[in-house]
């Protein structure tokens, strides 16, 4: 596999810099007219497990209603070009959380490695409050657990 050309950033320096992007806006004095005058801006992540490309009205569904959504997205970053890593919940929670291609993250198929670090973890660091609300499958044992991994709250499934 061939090195990240100078237009192209990795997972990982991604998530890193969305970790210090939102520290430097939070301690930033905005003028730019998006007012986030002296707030942070708040960070919503979502994964959804077999959601497809054109599953919600924001990207074009002319079927499925998700003015929620819709909403959130017509106001905020959306990813347009972003893939998952494997066609499995865990590996793909993986590297949405960690940056990290999964097989480096994963504990030979317990969970998430204690060791990594997290876009939880990172936000975290700068004073942001983190959860994780729904299904979590990257592991149950001590170490893997949401809170373990950076989440303030977390409110789910932590097992099939």
């Amino acid at each position: 596999m061939s090195a990240p050309s100078s237009d192209q950033i990795t997972r990982r320096d991604a998530l890193a810099r969305l970790g210090t992007g939102a520290a430097a806006l939070g301690a930033a004095s905005l003028s730019d007219g998006c007012g986030l005058l002296g707030r942070r801006p708040n960070v919503i992540l979502f994964l959804a497990d077999d959601l497809g490309s054109n599953d919600l009205g924001c990207f074009g569904a002319p079927d499925l209603i998700t003015p929620h959504i819709d909403g959130l997205a017509k106001r905020s970053l959306k990813f347009t070009q972003a893939y998952v890593t494997a066609p499995a919940c865990t590996p793909s929670r993986t590297s949405l959380l960690t940056g990290r291609h999964f097989p480096r993250a994963l504990d030979a198929g317990d969970g998430l490695v204690s060791e990594e670090t997290t876009i939880a973890e990172m936000l975290g660091r700068v004073g942001y409050r983190t959860a994780c609300f729904g299904k979590w499958h990257l592991g149950g044992k001590k170490g893997m657990l949401p809170g373990d991994q950076g989440f303030d709250e977390f409110l789910g499934h932590r097992v099939g």
